[in-house]
């Protein structure tokens, strides 16, 4: 019952209108992006942002202590003026590697609109800046977007596009009741002043990770935050390809839960404990040979409520995800969270890349 609430009442954010202003501000804009070790990545990144349609930005890439061909493959871009490369020999001990870069690269930004993108990721068209400027309205700071993993077969691809997709509807259906607690750091954007007026990364400033929802959980509210998710805005990232390496990149973005603010922990605590206890409930309940019909009704009231959630949700944005894996991934996910969510929340020690 409890879990059937969340889904309705997320539903109810789903219905709720994004405001996205349709006259275009053309302020000027940064694109930052912090890499570690991405010289194979860039090739294609850095022609995606410089084709950029938009009249004033700046691009500005923070490569933190790359050991890589980077810097070399930086040199066919030198021509171009409005790119700036930041190269960064040490972090300091107050900084995690990845803060750091990104702090570097803030205090260097012209311009006062920051938008943020990883050095993995292609923005989906020529438009996405456009997208992002018409996001902020007069009392908006702060602008979260979408950032979909590319379409690869397989399962584990599969269920990486699920949970990602899981996790946005979530985290854009709570910011849309004004209860904003993340945003990716592939697809968000906010201004150098507000990030100023907040200390900047603040008391997080050490933990690997966090650079993104840790600033939403802490400095975002109903009033000054926006989604943007419209035709042209989305940024596609490289997905993992091994079950070992999503694993690793998994337990380092868990791992940053536990710094939410405590009302944010408790609502996905809820979430997540809601979605675990009823499948093991059902499982408990068919092995004790309880009797079906009951099962089969909560099973079914279930399932039309997530339906609701999440068919509302992809509509919404213009995601697709192949529908009838649905229940299955709805399984594996359950299982996901019992196992990784512990192992997250209890890690200590993460690396960036």
């Amino acid at each position: 019952m409890l879990l059937c609430l969340f889904y309705l009442l997320l539903y109810k954010g789903w219905s709720a209108k994004t405001a996205i202003s349709t006259k275009r501000q053309h302020q000027p804009i940064t694109i930052i992006v912090a890499a570690h070790n991405e010289a194979h990545h860039l090739p294609k990144l850095i022609p995606a942002l410089l084709e950029q349609d938009y009249p004033d930005f700046e691009v500005i890439l923070a490569l933190d202590r790359c050991t890589d061909e980077s810097l070399e493959v930086l040199k066919q871009f030198r021509s171009h003026s409005f790119l700036r490369i930041l190269e960064i020999a040490e972090t300091p001990s107050a900084y995690s590697g990845k803060k750091y870069a990104l702090k570097t690269a803030i205090d260097a930004a012209a311009n006062d609109l920051l938008v943020f993108t990883d050095a993995d990721c292609i923005p989906e068209s020529d438009l996405w800046l456009q997208t992002i400027d018409a996001s902020f309205g007069s009392d908006t700071k702060i602008a979260i977007g979408y950032s979909p993993y590319e379409h690869h077969p397989g399962m584990l691809n599969r269920l990486i596009r699920y949970e990602t997709i899981f996790v946005a509807l979530q985290y854009f259906a709570f910011a849309k009741l004004g209860i904003p607690y993340m945003g990716v750091g592939r697809n968000m954007a906010y201004y150098k002043s507000f990030y100023q007026s907040k200390q900047g990364f603040g008391a997080f400033s050490r933990i690997t990770g966090g650079d993104d929802d840790l600033f939403i959980s802490h400095h975002a509210t109903r009033l000054n935050l926006n989604s943007y998710y419209k035709e042209g805005s989305f940024v596609f990232s490289k997905p993992k390809l091994t079950w070992k390496s999503w694993f690793k990149q998994k337990q380092r973005h868990l791992s940053v839960g536990k710094h939410y603010k405590s009302s944010h922990q408790i609502i996905l605590s809820l979430l997540g404990a809601s979605q675990v206890g009823f499948w093991l409930t059902f499982v408990i309940l068919v092995a004790l040979n309880a009797s079906l019909s009951p099962l089969a009704v909560c099973y079914f009231c279930r399932m039309i409520c997530f339906s609701l959630f999440f068919a509302k949700g992809i509509r919404t944005i213009g995601d697709r995800f192949e529908w009838w894996w649905i229940p299955l991934m709805d399984v594996i996910h359950t299982i996901y969270l019992l196992i990784i969510g512990p192992i997250g929340y209890f890690t200590k020690k993460v690396k960036w890349n």
